[in-house]
């Protein structure tokens, strides 16, 4: 929604309210994807901090879950033109450098000194690969409502969008509609990260079917050279267990050596695609061991079936092998 007149917006959005469908409304002058705007806040050191800015109204905060830390929201009788209350994110509140409590201090910003009412939790705004930046909230006074935000019943959509579109027909007939899902919208700036996890989950599909038919090769190859030994180790009272883990020893160490040489590869690949990212999870051994164990059994897997026929196979046809 575009450049609404204040007498406009609040005819769509009270119409709007009336759905049943409709869980909360709000109206703001940005939407987090086209463009940000941002001004300097001096703190308590005289220095400038650079800060985000937001203008809102009362419902903005309920509308989107955000968590109020300290103070209060706006409220609808405040917002008028020339109000002075501004709510800060914990951000900006850590730059300021208030001795006190944050509640009722002044900070000054383009040559305005304005009051701190509240201080909202940190929230990302920005893309995941960007850190929060400070934040300010502004009690919007109708001169730029670009944006209306719905939150509304998922199950209503079907309902909810002819509703939408009649009542913005009928009440602003002359601008046109224009909605997105913000869902949709926040979804596309991590698009190329779920493309690339599906191409490696792929990849690792296809690996592990080569390397388990590798490996399925490498034991035939290996059991036949020792089919002879195997028939005398049985005569001379082996048992079924012993000739098995004689056998798998020998494919479980080159296993354990292939994952010493993958462990550092891994590591440092992954720690480099993290770093794309301000925020971030840390790598723990416990993955890695996992990923260790599950190699482990997926190579037992496929060679125990072929070394329990061989150490099964009658001893006498093993002497007899050529």
């Amino acid at each position: 929604v575009y450049h609404l007149d204040d007498s406009n917006r609040l005819a769509v959005m009270n119409q709007l309210k009336k759905y049943p469908g409709i869980i909360n409304i709000t109206s703001t002058d940005r939407n987090y994807i086209d463009g940000q705007g941002g001004e300097y806040v001096k703190n308590a050191l005289g220095e400038n901090i650079g800060t985000r800015i937001l203008k809102i109204d009362q419902n903005y905060i309920p509308t989107l879950g955000l968590k109020l830390m300290q103070g209060e929201n706006f409220e609808e009788n405040n917002i008028k033109e020339g109000d002075q209350s501004v709510i800060v994110n914990e951000k900006l509140l850590g730059h300021l450098g208030f001795k006190n409590e944050a509640i009722g201090q002044i900070i000054t910003m383009n040559g305005r000194d304005l009051r701190i009412i509240g201080v909202v939790k940190d929230f990302h705004y920005d893309s995941m690969k960007q850190t929060i930046e400070p934040l300010v909230f502004l009690a919007n006074t109708g001169k730029k409502y670009n944006f209306i935000f719905m939150k509304y019943y998922p199950a209503q959509l079907g309902q909810l969008i002819p509703y939408i579109k009649t009542t913005w027909k009928k009440i602003v007939p002359d601008k046109e509609l224009n909605f997105q899902f913000w869902d949709e919208q926040l979804a596309q700036r991590y698009q190329a990260e779920e493309r690339w996890g599906r191409i490696i989950a792929y990849a690792a599909i296809i690996a592990l079917l080569i390397s388990s038919l590798g490996l399925f090769g490498f034991t035939l190859l290996g059991i036949n050279k020792r089919i002879k030994e195997i028939g005398v180790r049985r005569v001379n009272g082996a048992k079924i267990s012993e000739l098995m883990l004689m056998l798998n020893k020998d494919f479980v160490k080159w296993v354990a050596i292939s994952f010493v040489i993958a462990v550092p590869i891994a590591y440092y690949t992954m720690n480099k695609w993290l770093e794309n990212f301000a925020y971030k999870t840390e790598l723990s051994w416990w993955i890695f061991a996992l990923a260790g164990l599950m190699a482990l059994v997926i190579a037992l897997l496929t060679v125990s079936w072929q070394t329990w026929k061989a150490a099964n196979r009658n001893p006498v046809e093993s002497l007899k092998y050529e």
